[in-house]
């Protein structure tokens, strides 16, 4: 029930597992959609790596 006592019932999905890959699999087994964060994350990665 959420909110607590308003008597509506919802369902949120739960993860059951994780898992660790390199860029380049991520980006070929994750939601499309979050494709662009992970681009991001890599190219942020890549300049601190630099420094």
């Amino acid at each position: 029930e959420w909110p607590p006592r308003s008597g509506k019932l919802k369902q949120f999905p739960e993860i059951d597992r994780a898992e660790f890959f390199r860029g380049e699999v991520a980006l070929r087994k994750m939601n499309p959609a979050q494709a662009p964060f992970l681009d991001r994350l890599l190219a942020a990665l890549h300049r601190t790596e630099e420094k």
